[in-house]
């Protein structure tokens, strides 16, 4: 029997506030996760190269 976890509250506001800078060149392979993510209020952000992602200027990428 599968058992479904229930986050707590403080865990869905530290979601409610991260953001994710998806870097994908083809970006339809993974709509699901995405949409995922987006459903436990995490903020997607998609960048289809690493140029275009590095230039944004709200993201500081670090390697």
């Amino acid at each position: 029997m599968l058992s479904s976890v229930v986050p707590d509250e403080m865990s869905l506001q530290r979601l409610a506030e991260a953001k994710v800078l998806w870097v994908d060149d083809r970006p339809e392979g993974n709509r699901f996760e995405r949409s995922a993510m987006q459903q436990l209020g995490i903020a997607v952000d998609l960048s289809t190269s690493t140029e275009d992602a590095s230039s944004d200027s709200r993201w500081i990428l670090t390697t």
